[in-house]
């Protein structure tokens, strides 16, 4: 079981980056121009470390709260960061115009139908041979039985601070099925403890890479 730390990065805090996510970016050339988007970013962690590496990296995400803090840091630290609003399943941006997607902690947000179209998506808007990283509940996880079930594999209630956020726990299986138009896939279940204002939690993701 890998541990995950609440750390800080360029003034937002968030949990560490997990070793697969890690050796993902880490397979880029640091000095490369990638084209990246921040899919669901938040207030921008993972955008402002992206960022300060020299790629050129788009944040969206619906909660303008959000964004504006994400501007303010990046402001802060000098960082270029084009932010958007916008809605992950109906995606504000031009067919081929991403070499990397990433989607952290956001896409199984949603009911079945909504992460079809999302990854669909992302799909549309990534370049030839582009690649999206994302992770996504297991029914595995530990809240998977807790909450109402509002359709197969999805529920509400099951996860605190976030009682009236649906949360959809896919399978292997599953997953496979709803990728079929990108080229490769590569699927691996994961299982991840961490410590929050000293309750410890774990959580059980599948992290996934598929290729355009």
């Amino acid at each position: 079981m890998e541990r995950l730390e609440v750390e800080e990065i360029f003034g937002v805090k968030g949990l560490s980056f997990s070793n697969s996510f890690r050796s993902f970016i880490d397979s880029f050339l640091k000095n490369e121009k990638l084209k990246v988007l921040d899919l669901g970013c938040g207030y921008g962690q993972k955008s402002l470390f992206l960022a300060s590496g020299g790629w050129t990296v788009t944040a969206l995400d619906i909660d303008t709260q959000k964004l504006d803090i994400l501007k303010t840091r990046a402001e802060q630290y000098d960082l270029e960061i084009n932010v958007v609003e916008g809605n992950m399943k109906d995606i504000p941006i031009r067919d081929n115009s991403f070499d990397i997607v990433i989607c952290l902690s956001t896409i199984h947000h949603q009911k079945l139908i909504d992460i079809e179209n999302t990854l669909s998506e992302i799909l549309r808007i990534l370049k030839p041979g582009g690649q999206v990283f994302f992770d996504i509940l297991s029914i595995n996880d530990p809240s998977c039985e807790i909450g109402v079930e509002i359709e197969p594999g999805t529920r509400v209630g099951g996860r605190e601070g976030e009682e009236d956020v649906p949360h959809h726990y896919s399978t292997q299986k599953e997953l496979k099925e709803i990728l079929t138009n990108y080229s490769k896939i590569d699927i691996s279940e994961n299982s991840f403890v961490y410590k929050y204002y000293n309750e410890e939690y774990i959580c059980v993701l599948f992290e996934v890479i598929a290729v355009k």
